[in-house]
């Protein structure tokens, strides 16, 4: 590949460069802010997903028909660490043990709530990397596009494994939000792309999913004198399941505007930091770090 090729991208020059220095300079230098808890802890499988993903993504498509990488960096770095952190949060409800889930969920949340920085910082990257460049993503073909959706189920499946669950008994919660998903979708505006339309449908169906969530946990604690954590945790698993799904789909939206030449058409930064809203309220609501009423009680 010659050094021309590379440089074609207006986005990737010298001072581009210099800014992913000083990203990962600021990222080293956040890391060492934190405790020696989270020094200590690293998940390799969920840095390999995120940033392999991301590395078969923009470079095929960089050879297919030589689109700029830093778009592509935005949009799907955030929903990856998303994801991961969804169905890691999910696993360890779906397997919960009674006292034994509680003594694993602390040691355990750090090296699930990683992925979340670390596709951040794809999405940061790629932002940097955009500057005002206003060069258009290319069309792809389907072929691409229908290798890109096999490529993210492969990738999906193989979070399935390395967390040792399955979908068995959750099929129920996947139908629903898929056919949430389609019918938001077959109520927008016939103007937009349909791609366009499930992309802003499913960050809605996300949001009102996690807020319903939110009020089933209050009901099931107020059902159970908030005694009963297994019913919790299930009511926990629910609302993870759900919202995974919705960033699968989310994710193959964002691969396939490339295929249907409607990247360009859709504000993936503005639903990313939907989905970063919705997913945070979520994640304080049931496994928020510890405040100091915890260590004083």
């Amino acid at each position: 590949m010659s050094k021309k090729f590379l440089l074609e991208d207006p986005a990737l020059n010298w001072k581009t460069f210099l800014r992913v220095i000083g990203v990962c300079l600021a990222a080293y230098l956040f890391m060492n802010l934190g405790t020696q808890a989270i020094k200590d802890y690293s998940d390799p499988a969920a840095i390999a997903i995120i940033f392999v993903s991301i590395l078969v993504i923009c470079g095929v498509l960089r050879i297919h028909n030589q689109a700029p990488v830093a778009p592509i960096m935005y949009a799907l770095g955030t929903p990856l660490g998303l994801l991961c952190v969804s169905l890691g949060v999910w696993a360890i409800f779906w397997s919960w043990d009674g006292d034994a889930g509680i003594e694993l969920l602390g040691f355990n949340t750090t090296l699930i709530l990683l992925p979340a920085l670390m596709g951040g910082a794809v999405s940061g990257l790629g932002y940097l990397w955009m500057g005002s460049s206003t060069q258009q993503m290319p069309k792809s073909s389907w072929r691409v596009g229908i290798f890109f959706a096999l490529f993210l189920l492969l990738t999906v499946t193989y979070i399935f494994v390395e967390l040792g669950v399955s979908l068995l008994g959750w099929e129920t919660e996947i139908a629903l939000i898929l056919g949430l998903i389609a019918i938001v979708s077959f109520v927008s505006s016939s103007a937009d792309a349909w791609v366009k339309r499930v992309a802003h449908s499913t960050m809605f169906v996300v949001l009102i999913v996690a807020f319903l969530g939110i009020i089933d946990l209050a009901v099931i604690g107020a059902n159970t004198g908030y005694a009963n954590v297994s019913a919790y945790a299930g009511g926990m698993s629910k609302i993870y399941i759900s919202i995974s799904t919705g960033l699968v789909v989310y994710l193959l939206c964002i691969i396939w505007s490339i295929a249907a030449g409607a990247f360009d058409d859709i504000d993936f930064g503005k639903l990313n930091w939907h989905l970063i809203e919705a997913f945070s309220l979520i994640v304080l609501i049931t496994i928020s770090p510890p405040s100091i009423y915890h260590f004083m009680s």
